[in-house]
């Protein structure tokens, strides 16, 4: 793909988030995949300098001289390679450098547009895709703080929440429990990364002294990042650069000693202090009332690539517990507070973190625990759901796209049995078919060949790991006398998994996915042979359970 460059510096009415310069890269390309667009009667350098200064704006393609195509943010999600060499199109990225690159700063990328807005930070990326050299996709993510936080960029791509969170009971507080308070928000204590970070701080925690001081103290603090251990301080937040942008107190101390602990604001100069970290509150006077905290923000998704889906005209709520109960869905999109996307097994391969605050997705998966997690568990992934249908295992996997962290694939699996057999599951991972196989030649047969006849179809023998897989061989075992009973024997049994030992009925097992003998059913009186040479079958004579015999 041809690409050359127009760029435009040092327009310092932009505001910059990374640091970096919002640049209009020009390739020889067209729209591919657009939401909508906007034409514009003005020139193209017009256009470019138009959406170069408008953070709304992502991309913006030549029409002609006197018009262009003006793509806002979360409208294209694909650029592709120009069929005229007259297709003109650009695209906003940032560059570290002052000057136009030499090369092509799209490959092999990704490259990032970013900007807050209202108290929200728009990320677009746009990358090469990885099937088509002739494709860049734009993704789009917008990442919004949760209640009474603010949110901060701190170097190139990190972004973090950051707030006071306050003591319940005791209201007042030591340094250890204000770490734990900022661990259970699935953050950490923090401290200012730049100045911007520390006004604000200061600003937040003096005015709590008249919001959130319900005993009346004087004075409020609140503990922030940074611990004594005699030579220095650590950190539990590595993304603020230690005490560089700390701003301290006049002519207080900075011993760095074991036990030691900093806190915001000092009741009697306002600015960073270090007190002994046991410390809660001095008489009436001061109260470690809280922490300075760091959280993730919310960063919200959206549908990406699928096949088909459903609509729904009911209750984003109850849209979830739809989903929830039904053994086919797998996804469900918000399209509205009564309308919502449905999507089953197979149908969706893509979830892409949302261009737009409103987006909201909820992806069916299985966790351990019966609570709510207390921190994403899509991440690190993969996560998975699985479901019996018809005597088959549906399996969908998540997990985030291993090229970008703004994607997640969805992939599928069905597993089936060969004819005649029957799917379960043993703990959280294990599927077996269960089934008889018949002897051929003769038709009645010893237990090392029933060994033998088991593994020329890849399996062992096995037994029943629980009742429902006993129920299944007890009702497919009695019922053979009727369909596979050639030679009309009274009674047919069949060897299962176990052969005796020298130790009191203590079995050997080619299967060790059944638990041993724990979920065998026995004939009464049974096991009653001692010593090596007996091996297990089901059922004895009378369609009784499970015997043993020489």
């Amino acid at each position: 793909m041809s690409y050359y460059f127009l760029c435009f510096l040092f327009l310092s009415s932009l505001t910059n988030v990374s640091g970096e310069e919002p640049y209009m890269i020009r390739i020889l390309g067209k729209p591919g995949k657009v939401k909508t667009s906007e034409a514009m009667d003005i020139s193209w350098m017009d256009c470019l300098t138009k959406c170069r200064l408008d953070v709304n704006c992502s991309a913006v393609y030549k029409l002609s001289d006197v018009q262009c195509q003006y793509f806002s943010f979360g409208s294209i999600s694909t650029l592709q390679k120009a069929d005229f060499q007259n297709d003109e199109i650009a695209v906003k990225i940032q560059i570290s450098q002052d000057q136009c690159p030499t090369s092509n700063p799209l490959i092999p990328g990704p490259n990032y547009y970013t900007q807050i807005i209202n108290g929200q930070f728009y990320m677009s990326s746009v990358s090469p895709y990885s099937l088509s050299n002739n494709i860049y996709n734009l993704t789009y993510s917008v990442a919004t703080c949760p209640n009474n936080t603010k949110l901060f960029q701190r170097g190139e791509t990190t972004k973090v929440c950051i707030g006071l969170f306050f003591f319940e009971d005791p209201r007042c507080n030591n340094q250890d429990a204000a770490s734990a308070l900022c661990k259970a928000q699935n953050g950490t204590l923090t401290g200012p990364a730049n100045a911007n970070e520390y006004e604000y701080i200061q600003n937040i925690s003096n005015s709590s002294k008249y919001s959130s001081n319900p005993d009346s103290y004087e004075y409020v603090t609140y503990w922030l990042d940074g611990a004594g251990t005699s030579t220095a301080y650590t950190f539990e937040d590595t993304t603020h650069g230690g005490t560089t942008n700390y701003q301290w107190a006049e002519g207080v101390s900075r011993s760095k000693g074991a036990g030691q602990c900093l806190h915001n604001p000092n009741p009697l100069y306002f600015n960073i202090s270090e007190y002994p970290c046991t410390a809660t509150f001095l008489a009436k006077a001061v109260c470690w009332r809280g922490a300075l905290c760091q959280v993730p923000p919310i960063i919200e998704t959206q549908p990406g690539k699928f096949k088909s889906s459903k609509t729904f005209d009911i209750p984003w709520k109850e849209c979830i517990v739809k989903c929830r109960t039904d053994v086919k869905c797998v996804v469900v999109y918000k399209m509205s507070g009564i309308k919502c996307q449905y999507f089953e097994f197979k149908s969706i391969s893509t979830v892409q973190q949302a261009a737009f605050g409103g987006d909201e997705i909820a992806l069916k998966i299985q966790l351990a625990g019966k609570k709510c997690p207390t921190s994403n568990p899509m991440v690190p992934g993969p996560n998975s759901f699985t479901e019996k249908i018809n005597n088959q295992l549906h399996a969908t996997t998540v997990s985030l796209d291993s090229k970008s962290k703004h994607i997640y694939n969805l992939n599928y699996k069905v597993i089936s049995c060969p004819n005649l057999m029957k799917l379960f599951q043993r703990g959280e991972t294990t599927l077996v078919c269960i089934g008889l196989f018949f002897f051929e030649a003769p038709r009645c047969n010893n237990h090392a060949q029933a060994s033998a006849l088991c593994k020329a179809q890849k399996g062992t023998l096995t037994g029943p790991a629980n009742a429902d897989e006993y129920k299944y061989i007890q009702n497919t075992s009695n019922s053979s006398k009727y369909t596979s009973n050639p030679d009309s024997y009274t009674w047919l049994t069949y060897w299962i998994d176990g052969v005796s030992t020298s130790t009191e009925k203590v079995y050997k097992f080619e299967d060790p996915t059944h638990n041993g003998i724990t979920n065998y059913k026995w004939t009464p009186g049974s096991p009653h042979l001692k010593g090596p040479g007996h091996c297990l079958h089901n059922p004895g004579p009378l369609n009784s359970y499970v015997q043993a015999i020489s």
